[in-house]
């Protein structure tokens, strides 16, 4: 249960792989130094600008891809909640409200990116932002299971 919340996020970073095809496969790495995992790797290399037909086309990461994961998560809370160490269901609560929040934004920013000045960096900054919040709950639970493990 441990491994399943920590592969929740990973629905939606599916989910934006395929509607950004190929391009994460040919950026290895970005700058000096190593690529750590699959999250670095899509925070570093994601680019976005806005446009109506982007911003369509990602619409159902935020729409529905974010409402999978939440409710993925708070089902396995909810059913396994009484063994879920408590830095866990923390984790797990700050997360869903940050990508609530994130959620919320994206649906809005037609009409939010009327009254703000740079429409690309904002609309990139919604990209940037949910990946960060998702590698963090993922590796977060990660952490929490493999401290679990005997024998570490």
């Amino acid at each position: 249960m441990l491994l399943q919340i920590g592969l929740a996020p990973h629905t939606w970073k599916n989910l934006y792989m395929a509607l950004y095809p190929g391009h994460f496969r040919e950026k290895k790495q970005i700058g000096p130094g190593p690529t750590h995992d699959v999250w670095d790797l899509l925070s570093q290399t994601a680019e976005h600008r806005y446009s109506e037909s982007e911003y369509g086309k990602y619409l159902p990461l935020f729409d529905g891809g974010i409402v999978e994961v939440l409710s993925h998560l708070n089902d396995l809370i909810g059913m396994h909640g009484e063994v879920v160490p408590i830095s866990l269901k923390l984790a797990v609560l700050r997360g869903t409200s940050q990508l609530e929040a994130e959620r919320s934004l994206y649906l809005h920013l037609p009409v939010l990116l009327k009254e703000l000045g740079d429409a690309d960096q904002t609309f990139a900054a919604r990209f940037k932002e949910t990946v960060r919040r998702l590698a963090l709950l993922a590796r977060t639970a990660d952490n929490i299971r493999r401290s679990l493990e005997p024998g570490t």
